[in-house]
């Protein structure tokens, strides 16, 4: 084997090795696992409500999670007492995972968090536009509003433009919602 040849082969061998390293994992959901790492409350509303959303049933497609509206409700007045408290300007600190376009997406939020880590363990910001043309924008918004009540400081949710009324009647959170609940939610 020549010079030139050897060295084709070792070039072609460290483009494999690192295609390997720059691939995405397969990672399996294992929810139950963060959930105990997490020391979820039995008594605490929004660990019962994080109990629900991420222990979905993730073998099926579309699956939704069966809040009661109460719950919902819930989760939407304590984040929003959080959100108040905030500065408009937010100073945030690296390392940051940053996130947006969920658009009611769940399984791609939840694959999110299995592959990058959960708020407990990193930051996250949010750039929003959290629900509208997917079908799970009720579960993606109460699993980041149950997280911002938990862990405040380690996720930061901005608005987006499809967080507003007009938007959502146009593009289906506002049908979501009254089909699955009711149009006071």
């Amino acid at each position: 084997m020549g010079l030139c040849e050897s060295q084709n082969n070792q070039n072609q061998m460290n483009k494999v090795n690192q295609d390997k390293i720059n691939q995405p994992k397969n990672i399996e959901f294992s929810h139950n696992k963060s959930i105990s790492n997490e020391n979820l409350n039995k008594n605490n509303p929004i660990d019962i409500i994080l109990e629900k959303l991420l222990n979905i049933d993730k073998t099926k497609p579309g699956c939704l999670v069966n809040l009661k509206e109460e719950e919902i409700k819930y989760a939407i007045d304590n984040s929003i007492e959080i959100i108040k408290g905030e500065n408009i300007l937010v100073e945030l600190e690296a390392p940051l995972r940053i996130c947006g376009d969920i658009h009611g997406q769940y399984m791609d939020l939840l694959h999110i968090f299995e592959s990058y880590g959960y708020p407990y363990q990193y930051n996250y910001l949010f750039l929003g536009n959290y629900v509208d043309y997917g079908v799970s924008g009720i579960e993606v918004l109460c699993l980041l509003l149950c997280y911002k009540i938990k862990y405040p400081e380690k996720i930061t949710l901005l608005r987006g433009n499809h967080e507003s009324s007009t938007k959502n009647r146009i593009y289906g959170f506002y049908d979501e919602c009254k089909r699955r609940y009711s149009v006071r939610i």
